[in-house]
């Protein structure tokens, strides 16, 4: 099991054992098509590459083949044509720079009659791969392109590097420059950014947040909490698979247990109750609204759209007990998220819309008391 700990995503045997094989092909070209004179050693590696690939697959062959379940049951949210919009708008490196590379290496190979370089052409052959494994799984998200990424980069400037002379005197060459770095400015970089404040800003919210309810919760036992946004069914509720993680905190990490999570929101169709589940969100398919002495708890994971207005119109109604007070989070501002907004405010349901909260806010999390 080990040699599974190497790959991110299901489809990274492509750069372990792809990388292998390119490599190994491209050394036999540049040698005569004689594998006599190619250093034994790393033979010995690509065919270990390879092996690793092929083992993962085996692997993952059976443990998954019993699966009830896989991506493309998640239609509403993992299509072709929003893999495509994530895949440019995300990673504009990999959609659009790297091809082009790619053809203007190739061709100029082919043109000069000279072969692959065996270690930097795997590279941006591999890279390749990946992204387009993606696109026909119908699977797309920010970070799943990432390794893809960083090797697009690295392989873009080697081929810069080798014909950018050539290249400054093509139209083509400027205009994907600017095509790209106009999706770089308006959404990739704030994206990776928004990201980038989740994991440090959001999860210390997270923190101070559960630390703030273990000491709420051993004063007041019996307490029912409701998260505000967080509603029963995939079909509705994009984070409903993320719910589970995040109710586990408190009784898990923080060693409290008496406490009950409701659900104040609309059920999905894609739900059915589990009577032998610890709390009522996942128990009972009731719709409920806060009682007095229940918490009503905000957070940027709410499925449902988070405005300043909204939030005021929560501080009126509700008595707030805690906030935090962690800066530098960036909400989801970019290219991709204002064209969701748009769809939604266009009444299209589609899976581009992101049918929740499209901006992800708020910035703080907060927790309110009904009086």
């Amino acid at each position: 099991m080990g040699n599974c700990v190497i790959y991110l995503k299901e489809v990274s045997f492509i750069l372990i054992g792809g990388f292998g094989f390119f490599h190994l092909f491209f050394s036999f070209l540049s040698s005569n098509k004689s594998f006599k004179t190619l250093n034994a050693k790393l033979i010995g590696f690509d065919i270990a590459l390879m092996i690793s690939g092929v083992v993962f697959l085996l692997i993952y062959m059976y443990v998954t083949a019993n699966a009830h379940s896989n991506y493309a049951n998640q239609e509403l949210f993992f299509t072709p044509l929003r893999t495509f919009v994530v895949s440019v708008l995300a990673a504009p490196f990999v959609s659009i720079v790297l091809p082009c590379m790619l053809v203007v290496r190739f061709v100029l190979l082919y043109k000069h009659r000279q072969f692959p370089n065996p270690f930097w052409d795997s590279i941006g052959l591999v890279a390749f791969a990946y992204f387009v494994a993606f696109l026909i799984l119908d699977m797309g998200s920010f970070n799943y392109f990432m390794p893809a990424n960083i090797l697009a980069y690295i392989y873009t400037l080697y081929v810069i590097s080798l014909y950018g002379k050539l290249l400054i005197k093509r139209v083509v060459f400027w205009c994907v420059s600017v095509v790209v770095g106009f999706i770089l400015i308006t959404n990739a970089i704030p994206q990776g950014i928004h990201y980038f404040t989740i994991n440090k800003i959001q999860i210390r919210n997270f923190e101070h947040m559960f630390g703030f309810l273990q000491a709420y919760l051993t004063e007041y036992p019996q307490t029912t909490l409701y998260f505000d946004g967080f509603g029963r069914g995939l079909d509705r509720y994009y984070y409903f698979p993320s719910y589970g993680a995040i109710f586990s905190i408190l009784p898990n990490l923080y060693n409290t247990q008496i406490f009950d999570i409701k659900s104040k929101e609309p059920n999905g169709k894609a739900f059915m109750a589990n009577p032998e589940a610890k709390f009522s969100f996942y128990n009972s398919d009731e719709v409920s609204e806060p009682q007095s002495g229940d918490l009503v708890i905000v957070t940027f994971f709410s499925d449902k759209p988070i405005t300043p207005e909204y939030i005021q119109a929560l501080h009126q109604k509700y008595e707030l007990l805690f906030v935090t007070n962690n800066f530098g989070y960036m909400p989801s501002y970019n290219l991709m998220s204002l064209g969701a907004y748009v769809l939604q405010k266009l009444g299209i349901n589609h899976s581009l819309s992101n049918v929740g909260n499209t901006f992800k806010l708020p910035s703080q999390m907060y927790v309110f008391r009904v009086p």
